[in-house]
């Protein structure tokens, strides 16, 4: 029995066992299934984990894609949008797949369903409030973009979907009131009230004239330094005279608060030690009205800046290539309103200085010489009379004054500038008559003549070459004839004579001659009018010789058409084909008729009469002589001392400009003169760039053989070393001297280059006005001061003048869409502009900006005249209320601290904002007016003048400035405003349902 329980129990531990190993192998299989679950957790969570991070690196990528974009254009459209967004990221085990197929790597808009060209594309942005970001309080064109990245898992499977809304942000420039690239000081002698948002990229100089208040609106940001204690001159306010009140605001728009002198960031200028309760002055009491780096401002810079460019090059002609920078370098390319202009002017002394630039046509440059042949009727391009004269000794009998009954005996003979051609006369020919032998010409005809084949000759231009070499074109008056035989008379038109007016001067005392006619018999001028007694030897003032151009170099014109992808045309004979003279301002009791009336550009002038009380008698003048260059006197830029009022003019302030007139080009643009015009591209208005640069060679240049640089050149120029007595060039780098910031002093400027054609053959060598070895500070002496507007400028001194831009009964002379005008060079403003004299709200106005190396405004009264015949009298220029509104953008001088022997306290200073526009006339009870936004982006290259507010230059009289709020919306903007770019992400997440 105990075997039989034995044997029951053996059973037992058998199940017993088996229990025990199926009960091990579940918790085995358990363990297994656990372990295997953990891992496939694990690695799903693995792939989850790295699917997010592809999703996100996607994301991120796609973002920079389109930051990119919107770099180089603020409305991208919708192919330019999936261009951006058609590679996706190159990550191993994973595709950019969406769930419904497709790709996983896309950005999406609100697309424009309306009709038309932008049909498809992202609708136009939308001007709103920006509300975040270093733009927040201004108003911007903001897009709306969805970015979309769906990341897969080639070997788990996984997939993350995450999104991002964006909106891009382009905040234009001009709704600032005041942006400097570099410091900006606020110094006005009297009550400055301007407006707007300040910015610096620099220090921020704040200070008031003695009883003076200086008012701020809005808010001001400075990446710099907020200085109140000094001037940018290093110069102490105390010390300068500058200790009246700065306001600003603490809640914009209500409440106001006066900063003392030691509330500034630093105690005194940049660099010394900072104000302990600065944070709590700019965050709390001024609630970041006004701040620094330290409280908050950001820099700002246009986006060419971050693509190797510099501001400046905005107004730079691009390179010569090949390599053609539209090609290798097309984002600064597009930035450059030489790129984006509806019409460009460009002047060169080389043909190949032109034809060599980036997307310029094939049609060859025009030569401003006497090849150029005008239509009929029109002036040629204006040639020198020639400095030589037959007869070196005069007597005169007859009153002065208003006397114009007196005569001038020559000596040795009729003099080559009245001879036909003596002994070898010239042949030519009118009509079909061929006339030899001629040998005077008088007031009314040319005599002495021999005529085969005689025709009637009615009205009939012809051209004559004379002794001296000169080129003159004729007409015939409708009741002369050619009669046929040896003896005979031509009856002209007019007075077509080589020596009356101006164009004779008298070498002891520079009185201009002037008479009406000629005796050959007495080898008298007869009728001649003088001021003061004719002594000396009679000149003619031109220093280069007969027949050469008073111009020189090479134009072209060209205009771009509304088109895709843009299409330039050659419009340069078209243009001047309009005429290119102006009328005189100086010599007669009314100016002489405008000679060119349609003309759109204006390269020379009719010249002076130098009789006041006389009428126009020579209005109708065909010859070539009978005009002179564009010419004014700048005295900011002649000189950088302190002059006696009754100084001579050096050469440095000889400005030779080109004139717009801007009532002519709207109408070019509008098609009713000329014949191309209205094709021109018209986004949002017109842009016209200009460029001139004859003179403007750097014979040390590594670039090219005397390259063009588009600088003055002349850095050596402040020189205050040498103490108040001189400016003399001293060979050395000093403060306000470095104009292009290379650490190396250019001095190629101060002398003529060699290029062909700069100086005129038979000018004269030596250190002689309008020769080889002028200087800037070569002095024109007063007996030849008339030189200065007969002779061409043989330094770079080259500027853009703007004429006849002004609202007159209820008309604006600006195209109706809105102007901006580019210049390379300095910009003077003539007169009104977008306003009138009485107002600056008048309408209708026009989104209008002007750009330049430098601007400086010229009244309603002024006359390029008057600034020759008073070229250091600043009281003898009296200027007149005149009324400017543009936006402007342009350079300034560089600040230097003021010298020990200087006697202005902001001596040394760049004028401050109050002085960014420039003035040459003395505006006493005279009030400027002026509306718009003041900017400076870079330092002038070419307008190098150091602030000088004495006797010399200009008195600012009454100063109305305001910021033009009309540019806080968009669509009121000039054309072409540069604009700071900004991306703001507003919402990121995970998206979980595919059909999201």
């Amino acid at each position: 029995m105990r075997k039989h329980l034995r044997h029951d129990e053996s059973g037992i531990a058998l199940i017993t066992v088996l229990l025990v190993v199926m009960l091990a192998s579940a918790l085995m299989a358990g363990l297994f299934a656990a372990v295997v679950s953990d891992q496939r957790s694990q690695g799903f969570d693995r792939d989850q984990s790295q699917s997010y991070s592809a999703a996100h690196a996607g994301l991120e990528k796609l973002t920079t894609q389109v930051a990119q974009l919107f770099v180089t254009d603020f409305s991208p459209n919708a192919a330019q949008l999936a261009t951006a967004s058609a590679v996706a990221p190159s990550i191993y085990g994973f595709n950019y797949v969406s769930p419904g197929g497709g790709s996983g790597y896309a950005v999406t808009f609100n697309p424009d369903t309306n009709p038309g060209p932008n049909f498809g594309n992202p609708m136009p942005s939308a001007s709103n409030d920006i509300t975040t970001g270093p733009f927040a309080g201004f108003k911007g064109l903001i897009t709306p973009y969805t970015l979309t990245v769906t990341a897969r898992s080639t070997g788990g499977g996984s997939e993350v979907r995450l999104r991002r809304d964006l909106q891009t942000v382009a905040v234009p420039v001009f709704q600032f009131g005041v942006f400097g690239e570099k410091s900006l000081s606020f110094h006005a002698g009297s009550d400055f009230d301007f407006g707007g948002r300040v910015h610096t990229n620099g220090h921020l100089f704040l200070a008031a004239g003695g009883s003076a208040n200086v008012i701020f609106r809005d808010r001001m940001t400075a990446v710099g330094e907020v200085v109140r204690s000094q001037l940018e001159n290093t110069n102490p306010i105390t010390a300068s005279g500058h200790t009246g009140t700065v306001t600003i605001p603490t809640v914009i728009g209500s409440t106001y608060r006066n900063m003392t002198a030691s509330e500034g960031s630093v105690v005194g200028g940049p660099g010394s030690a900072a104000v302990s309760g600065w944070k709590n002055l700019s965050e709390a009491t001024y609630n970041t009205n006004i701040r620094n780096t330290l409280t908050g401002a950001k820099r700002l810079d246009l986006p060419l800046v971050s693509q190797g460019a510099a501001p400046i090059d905005l107004i730079r002609r691009p390179a010569l290539g090949p390599p053609f920078e539209n090609l290798t370098n097309a984002v600064v390319y597009g930035q450059r309103y030489y790129a984006q202009a509806s019409l460009r002017i460009l002047l060169s002394d080389r043909a190949a200085d032109l034809t060599g630039l980036p997307t310029i046509t094939g049609a060859a440059p025009i030569a401003l010489d006497n090849t150029f042949a005008q239509p009929m009727g029109m002036p040629p391009v204006a040639l020198s009379i020639g400095p030589a004269l037959a007869a070196t000794a005069i007597a005169s009998t007859g009153g002065t004054g208003s006397s114009s009954t007196g005569t001038v005996t020559l000596t040795g003979g009729v003099p080559n500038w009245l001879r036909m051609g003596g002994v070898a006369s010239p042949t030519f020919t009118i009509g079909a008559s061929t006339v030899t032998n001629c040998n005077v010409m008088t007031a009314t005809q040319i005599q002495g003549c021999t005529v085969a084949g005689a025709t009637t000759p009615l009205n009939t231009d012809f051209n004559v070459t004379i002794a001296t070499g000169e080129v003159l074109t004729f007409r015939t008056g409708s009741g002369g004839s050619a009669t046929t035989g040896t003896g005979r008379s031509i009856t002209l038109v007019s007075t077509l004579n080589l020596a009356w007016g101006t164009r004779l001067v008298f070498g002891g005392n520079g009185t201009p001659l002037s008479c009406t006619g000629y005796s050959a018999t007495a080898n008298q001028l007869t009728g001649c009018y003088w001021t003061t007694a004719p002594t000396g030897t009679l000149t003619t003032n031109a220093l280069s010789n007969a027949g050469q151009s008073l111009l020189g170099g090479f134009i072209k014109i060209e205009k771009q058409d509304n088109a895709t992808p843009p299409v330039w045309t050659d419009v340069t004979a078209e243009i001047l084909n309009l005429g290119f003279s102006g009328p005189n301002q100086e010599g007669t009791s009314a100016p002489c008729a405008d000679p060119t009336p349609n003309a759109v550009i204006r390269l020379q002038r009719l010249r002076d009469n130098g009789r006041p009380t006389a009428a126009c008698a020579y209005g109708g003048t065909l010859m070539a002589t009978d005009f002179w260059p564009n010419v004014l006197f700048d005295a900011r830029e002649a000189s950088f001392r302190d002059l006696a009022t009754t100084a001579p003019m050096n050469m440095g302030g000889v400005m030779n400009y080109v004139a717009i007139d801007v009532g002519n080009l709207k109408r070019w643009f509008a098609g009713t003169i000329g014949a191309t015009g209205a094709q021109a591209l018209n986004n949002n208005g017109y842009i016209v760039y200009f460029s001139d640069r004859r003179g403007n060679h750097d014979p040390l240049s590594a670039i090219a053989v005397d390259a063009e640089t588009g600088e003055y050149g002349n850095e050596d120029s402040v020189n205050s070393l040498a103490g108040a007595g001189s400016s003399v060039a001293n060979g050395i780098l000093e403060g306000g001297e470095d104009r292009n910031e290379n650490l190396t002093l250019q001095t190629y400027g101060a002398t003529p280059s060699t290029v062909a054609g700069v100086v005129p053959t038979g000018a004269p060598a030596g250190a002689v006005p309008f020769g080889t070895g002028a200087t800037p500070l070569t002095a024109i002496p007063v007996a030849n001061a008339r030189a200065a507007r007969m002779n061409k400028q043989v330094l770079f001194r080259r500027a853009l003048k703007l004429i006849n831009g002004g609202i007159n009964a209820g008309v604006n002379n600006l195209p109706d869409t809105g102007l901006t005008v580019v210049a390379e060079n300095g910009v003077y403003v003539q007169g009104n502009y977008n306003a009138t004299a009485a107002s600056v709200n008048a309408e209708p106005n026009r989104p209008a900006a002007v750009i330049g190396d430098a601007i400086t405004i010229l009244s309603n009264s002024w006359t390029d005249a008057n600034s020759l015949n008073f070229p250091n009298d600043r009281a003898a220029r009296d200027a007149t209320d005149t009324g400017y509104r543009f936006a402007m953008i342009a350079g300034k001088s560089i600040p230097f601290a003021k010298p020990g022997w200087a006697t202005l306290g902001n001596w040394g200073t760049d004028g401050g904002v109050h002085n960014f526009m420039r003035m040459l006339e003395y505006w006493g009870s005279a009030t400027t007016y002026y509306r718009g936004s003041m900017v400076s982006l870079y330092t002038a290259r070419q307008m190098i003048g150091m602030f000088k507010n004495n006797t010399n230059v200009y008195y600012q009289g009454e100063r109305e400035f305001a910021f033009d709020t009309d540019f806080l919306q968009p669509t009121l903007l000039p054309p072409g405003t540069p604009m700071f770019r900004d991306i703001n992400t507003l919402r990121f997440r995970q998206i979980l349902r595919p059909n999201q």
